[in-house]
């Protein structure tokens, strides 16, 4: 059942305190329940946010790597904080948040709100306040929404009028995607989650004139989305948002064409964007029934992934709200790399149509889980059953859950012994489905040694080739003595594919995850000597324009759902490391170009000095981690 909560804070603020709360219980059979209460003044917790932004905005403009969805229009002085220190004030924050909301005078709401729900009720929380502060504030971080997994909280103005919204009849959901200014940041990966969404229709606006974004909200058919990609920031309350490299626009600028899709059925505004705060503002006078946004300034990934989640999550047939918390919750993971990326994303609801069902489709098909990275709109990537994507120079690495032998590429890579027996795993898999004539190729080339690699037909595989890992020696595996592979054979056999594969000018290889199954090797020392080649052999030019790490797709094994999630997690770890890395090298080298143009010859000792201790740490890196491991 499908409960909604209206919390009205009424008239009052953080200053003087609020002596009149109304808690009003709604259910989707019709009962509605009001609870009274009071909350003391607290300004040390509006002083305490106000630091938090300052401090969130000094520490993200500190990580260079970092690309975020915002225009700095104004300079802001650089505060010296450690994240240790950000961390323990946002301990403080929610520690001292949840003491104020068990005041003796406000306890009383929270107990008859937990008489009244149980913890498998869908609960949509509304705050209804006036005050900026509060309007802005992280309320996920009351306690109350531990004990509730459904649950989740928007917020709202006191203050709103009914609004009539065109109900319109369409097999298809209609998407009005607007791509903006994007200087410094990667929003194609924005446009391919968009348009992974099925039976929608939807339409792509990059950078457009203002002429042309007028009209297309125009449009007789109606939208039921609207999402934004590119620069954004909230100036004097106002919501800005960058559509292209000349021009910006307020909210109020779109006021008469915005009403206009309003009443012809838009549901949702979605700005995936910097310091959305003010935009929410804006849209909740114009009634839009919900509006996501980001509070602060936002990293490029973090984007990313609360995009991806969230679309997932709409998948399931899962709620805006409830769609909201997963996708938030998610973030989670990145809060270490970008510190509180999972505080930003909010929802604003506007309650004067307010269906407690509301669901965007049930339709959606995006690809959950999946780690995206940018490609071009002319590359043709199946990204089904693809869990992990990025593009490195030309070449496309994709981490599936997937059968090996089912994939149409030119080589698969089996992992077997020197004698190439075809006994287990994915070697054993291969000569079942691709017939005895692989396996009578391979006994030509037998005994092998440890780390060949050797090429045999695909059979009725298809695939062209078969090449054949000796990753674990027979004799010493099998003998009193038992022997398992190790990293550098790993690494070996690794290279020794890839160059073959470069030699014969295939297009396309996949590998298992090498060695761990019957090899019994730890899957994240698999990941790292499969990676540490795959990244060595695409600095040169190379016919392979995708690599294909094929996991097994059964996950109802936990011994092979560790195994994929462990190889998954050391893969999508040691590429974030080599991004980062080359990220700074590219930073470095704009310097240098910058430096050289202005004749600085001390900044360009200095960036000499950076960029040569930078390549010590990037060759030394993997062998630093493999001792890690050995």
């Amino acid at each position: 059942m499908t409960k909604l909560v209206v919390l009205n804070l009424g008239a009052g603020d953080l200053e003087k305190g609020f002596s009149h709360i109304s808690a009003q219980l709604r259910s989707d059979n019709g009962t509605l329940e009001q609870f009274i209460g009071v909350l003391p003044p607290n300004p040390e917790l509006s002083h305490l946010y106000l630091r938090w932004k300052l401090l969130y905005q000094a520490l993200h403009q500190r990580f260079d790597v970092v690309r975020r969805r915002l225009f700095e229009v104004e300079n802001q002085s650089s505060t010296n904080i450690s994240v240790k220190d950000f961390e323990l004030l946002c301990q403080e924050i929610e520690t001292k948040f949840n003491n104020w909301l068990d005041d003796s005078r406000f306890s009383p709401i929270d107990k008859k709100l937990r008489t009244k729900l149980t913890p498998d009720n869908e609960i949509q929380i509304i705050i209804e306040t006036k005050d900026p502060i509060l309007q802005g504030f992280p309320w996920h971080l009351w306690h109350f929404l531990e004990d509730y997994p459904q649950a989740e909280i928007g917020i709202s103005t006191p203050e709103y009028s009914h609004i009539n919204i065109g109900k319109k009849s369409r097999n298809k959901l209609r998407i009005l995607a607007i791509l903006g200014h994007s200087q410094g940041i990667n929003i194609d990966i924005d446009r391919a989650l968009i348009n992974q969404i099925n039976n929608a229709e939807i339409t792509f606006l990059v950078e457009p004139k203002s002429t042309e974004f007028h009209q297309i909200l125009w449009d007789e058919k109606g939208w039921d989305m609207l999402f934004f990609a590119g620069h954004s920031h909230t100036k004097n309350h106002q919501g800005i948002i960058f559509i292209n490299p000349q021009e910006s626009l307020t909210i109020g600028e779109l006021k008469t064409a915005l009403n206009k899709a309003i009443q012809q059925g838009l549901n949702l505004a979605m700005f995936n964007s910097c310091d959305g705060v003010g935009l929410a503002h804006e849209l909740s006078k114009l009634n839009i029934p919900q509006v996501i946004v980001m509070r602060e300034g936002v990293p490029d990934l973090i984007a990313q992934e609360f995009l991806k989640n969230f679309l997932s999550a709409l998948q399931k047939n899962k709620s805006v709200f409830c769609a909201l918390r997963e996708a938030r919750e998610r973030l989670q993971a990145w809060d270490k790399d970008f510190p509180c990326g999972s505080w930003l994303p909010m929802i604003c609801q506007n309650l004067s149509g307010f269906n407690l069902d509301m669901k965007i489709t049930n339709s959606l098909k995006v690809h959950p889980n999946l780690l995206i990275d940018i490609w071009s709109k002319n590359d043709e990537i199946d990204l089904d059953n693809s869990i992990l994507f990025k593009k490195i120079k030309d070449t496309n690495i994709l981490v599936k859950f997937v059968d090996i032998t089912s994939l149409n590429v030119d080589i698969i890579v089996s992992s077997d012994d020197t004698y190439l027996s075809m006994g287990g795993g994915v070697s054993r898999a291969i000569l079942v489905k691709g017939g005895n004539a692989i396996k009578e190729d391979a006994k030509k080339n037998i005994p092998l040694n440890l780390g060949d690699v050797v090429v045999t037909t695909a059979g009725n595989l298809l695939a062209k080739s078969v090449f054949h890992a000796a990753v674990l020696d027979y004799e010493l595996y099998y003998g009193v003595q038992s022997q398992k592979p190790t990293i550098k054979v790993i690494q070996e056999v690794t290279k020794k594919c890839l160059d073959i594969a470069k030699t014969v000018n295939a297009k396309s290889i996949a590998f298992p995850a090498l060695a761990t199954g019957k090899g019994k090797l730890a899957p994240e020392q698999s990941a790292l000597g499969i990676m540490i080649e795959i990244i060595k052999f695409l600095k040169k030019p190379t016919s392979i324009k995708e690599i294909i790490i094929a996991l097994y797709p059964d996950n109802k094994i936990s011994s092979i759902e560790r195994i994929r999630n462990h190889f998954l997690n050391q893969v999508s770890h040691f590429l974030d490391i080599y991004l980062q890395m080359e990220t700074r090298e590219e930073l470095l080298t704009d310097l240098e170009n910058i430096f050289k143009d202005y004749q600085l010859d001390l900044g360009l000792q200095i960036i000499s000095e950076y960029q040569d201790k930078l390549k010590e740490i990037m060759n030394n890196c993997t062998e630093d981690i493999i001792e890690d491991f050995e």
